[in-house]
């Protein structure tokens, strides 16, 4: 439900950002603070914009687009499943430089 790794909860509790219970060898916290957890931002903001970047012949990047057409009211389980897949970390597509999912509302096939 986090995505946080077991260790990092433990900190957060530590550092007092998630009130908590124990309860024998389990930490409880409440489900409330669980819904509205947001996480900081990772890393120190940039302070520049990064300027564009072209690839040198030799070190093409490559670019892979799977396009998904939904029937209507489809797309809360679609971006269930999709979650589901990326907590799970499967299709992981190894040697990529980034992973985005895109929402479009009109159909790009065309």
């Amino acid at each position: 439900m986090l995505s946080l790794s077991p260790g990092r909860v433990y900190e957060y509790v530590e550092d007092g950002r998630f009130s908590s219970v124990r309860a024998a060898h389990v930490i409880l916290i409440p489900l409330e603070e669980v819904k509205n957890f947001k996480p900081n931002i990772a890393g120190r903001p940039r302070k520049s914009v990064l300027r564009w970047r072209i690839s040198p012949e030799n070190n093409v990047l490559l670019s892979t687009s799977i396009v998904v057409q939904i029937q209507a009211g489809a797309q809360d389980l679609l971006m269930s499943r999709l979650e589901e897949i990326r907590q799970g970390e499967q299709y992981l597509f190894p040697g990529t430089v980034a992973r985005f999912i895109v929402r479009s509302e009109r159909c790009i096939l065309e």
